[in-house]
């Protein structure tokens, strides 16, 4: 299960694939191996990608050409986790992850247990 957030979709910190699905470079999922929720980190490409089709920006927003643009080089996004209810719901302590800046693809398993339900709501 994929959970997109909304915080993204606000800031227009995604790209169009040419299928027509938008694509994050941050995802969250369930890791149900390690009973765990796992963000997954990818590195933002700097110019548009051309796999499978003609990718596209959006007009205002993060990646737009109206807003701050693609990276002029490769960066990872970083999440904080500031409130500890977030935190607790992902199964994340308050922090930065990851921890440095970062340019190559990583992972982050939960570093407690998670309290994801599927009766849980949280907005981000």
């Amino acid at each position: 299960m994929e959970i997109q957030l909304p915080a993204l979709v606000n800031a227009g910190a995604y790209l169009f694939h040419p299928s027509g699905e938008n694509v994050f470079y941050v995802q969250l999922t369930e890791n149900i191996v390690y009973y765990a929720a796992q963000f997954d980190f990818s590195a933002t490409p700097t110019t548009l990608p051309t796999a499978g089709g003609t990718w596209a920006r959006l007009a205002s927003g993060v990646y737009s050409s109206g807003g701050t643009g693609l990276p002029t080089t490769t960066r990872v996004p970083r999440l904080i986790i500031d409130k500890a209810t977030f935190g607790k719901v992902v199964g994340l302590t308050a922090g930065t992850y990851p921890s440095a800046s970062a340019t190559v693809s990583s992972a982050q398993l939960s570093n407690t247990i998670p309290q994801i339900h599927l009766t849980s709501f949280v907005v981000i």
